[in-house]
């Protein structure tokens, strides 16, 4: 099931900003395949990047270091798994994979979740890559990671300090867990890159929804350690039943346009995996700008959606315009216990200016 058309429930926009963009689902959800034609029902997709024309995707899958191409319109994969050498392997809890990225000069870029109970186990899932792919997609030129293109980042140690800084407890720093990836670009008019920011979204602590950035404008060495700095936190508050506390999954931007800014997608779910609704989220540019250092933003809450399923990764596709904004959203739906496949859906955003 989806909802067609944008959230518009006025009490529950009372302490956000009037949305300006109206989404549209253009397709259900619909199963990833496998190699035999079959649903695909291992894959648990956590994030999610276009490939090329947008034809295909990369997809994360959390339990697996390798990743997956698929093909936009039918689901089935386009390739073998992707990996290398220099992604981890021989991990029994990572890397967890919870974020991809992509910037206009074709890096791609995946995020463990640097989660755990203990730091054996947030070190499984310690991992921020950037690289490059080759080929296109064709039967003849199949997608492949370029041999030497990986660099590894460190943020495990930034995470940590940066959630101290805010003089939380103890045991809720050690609840941290990274499910967003993005990339900032501002770009002169000739289209030479000024400055490129990455930026990462917590899942936790989830008493608020907390983005951070770290410059990249001059390519860190391979195994530096980045700095963060907090881009803005806001209250996303409960699901729609009021059960559970809306999480961040997915960290998107749109980088040129009339209105940039985030995208944010936020789910729900309980301790016995049920899944309690999503909510996507657009924090403009201005709006960053405008608030105080340590104050949330007001963010505008587009869309209210899929209450049996969980979001958790977004991408916006090639084929974008100045006032409309395509884009794929993926399901994780945590198929190993729910028993229910990963799934994905393509959605239009538009942007509606405000009138006077």
């Amino acid at each position: 099931m989806f909802l067609l058309g944008f959230f518009t429930d006025p009490a529950s926009l009372d302490s956000q900003n009037t949305a300006l963009w109206e989404v549209r689902p253009v397709s259900d959800t619909a199963v990833f395949l496998n190699t035999d034609g079959q649903i695909e029902t291992v894959v648990e997709a956590s994030a999610v990047e276009p490939l090329g024309t947008g034809s295909q995707i990369l997809v994360a899958h959390d339990k697996d270091a390798t990743l997956r191409v698929y093909d936009l319109e039918s689901g089935k994969p386009k390739s073998a798994k992707l990996g290398t050498d220099a992604f981890p392997s021989g991990l029994e809890l990572g890397p967890k994979w919870e974020g991809l990225a992509q910037d206009q000069d074709s890096h791609f870029y995946v995020v463990g979740s640097h989660s755990g109970k203990n730091d054996d186990e947030r070190n499984q899932r310690a991992f921020l890559l950037r690289f490059e792919l080759v080929g296109d997609g064709s039967e003849a030129h199949p997608w492949a990671i370029k041999p030497g293109s990986v660099r590894r980042w460190n943020i495990a140690d930034s995470v940590r300090q940066c959630l101290e800084q805010e003089k939380l407890p103890a045991d809720r720093v050690a609840l941290r867990k990274i499910e967003g990836l993005a990339i900032r670009e501002i770009r002169d008019s000739a289209g030479k890159l000024l400055n490129r920011h990455l930026a990462i979204g917590l899942r936790e602590p989830d008493d608020l929804v907390r983005v951070y950035e770290t410059d990249i404008t001059q390519t860190p060495e391979n195994e530096a350690s980045l700095t963060l700095k907090r881009a803005f936190a806001f209250a996303a508050g409960k699901s729609v039943d009021g059960q559970e506390n809306l999480q961040l999954t997915s960290l998107e931007r749109i980088n040129s346009g009339p209105r940039t800014g985030y995208f944010v997608v936020t789910a729900s779910e309980d301790k016995s995996n049920g899944f309690h609704g999503n909510r996507l989220w657009f924090i403009a540019d201005q709006e960053i700008a405008n608030a105080t250092a340590q104050s949330p933003v007001a963010p505008e809450l587009l869309w209210t959606f899929e209450s049996l399923q969980k979001a958790e990764g977004l991408a916006i596709l090639p084929h974008t315009t100045a006032d409309e904004v395509s884009a794929v959203v993926v399901y994780d739906n945590d198929a190993k216990k729910t028993k229910t496949p990963s799934r994905f859906q393509r959605l239009n955003l538009r942007y509606r200016p405000a009138t006077r």
